[in-house]
């Protein structure tokens, strides 16, 4: 839940980090989603060190409202750290409480 925001929107961020990805192969991201406030929240895969760029995922949803709402997003991971990349939500855009559930990450053939 979050209470209070800063107007820095990855001060409140999950992400699942030190995963080997592989330079140019795809991956599906897949997770369920839900707010009682329709919270926005940015699903990205990047590295996890300094300069912290993307890698080839970024988007900027809306949580469904009431049930939970599947996602699936697919990408080609580009510019990848041999050890040191992270997927994951930054939930830092507005007050509320998003709720996330069944989260995976698989390499796409």
């Amino acid at each position: 839940h979050v209470k209070k925001i800063t107007g820095t929107d990855w001060h409140v961020q999950v992400f699942q980090t030190d995963l080997k990805l592989e330079e140019g192969k795809k991956y599906t991201f897949k997770f369920q989603m839900k707010s009682p406030e329709r919270r926005g929240a940015i699903i990205q895969a990047g590295i996890d060190e300094e300069d912290y760029h993307e890698i080839g995922l970024r988007e900027e949803i809306y949580a469904a409202p009431v049930e939970f709402k599947e996602y699936s997003y697919t990408f080609t991971a580009s510019s990848v750290s041999k050890t040191k990349n992270r997927i994951g939500f930054v939930l830092g855009l507005e007050k509320g409480t998003t709720i996330v559930k069944g989260v995976s990450l698989t390499e796409t053939k």
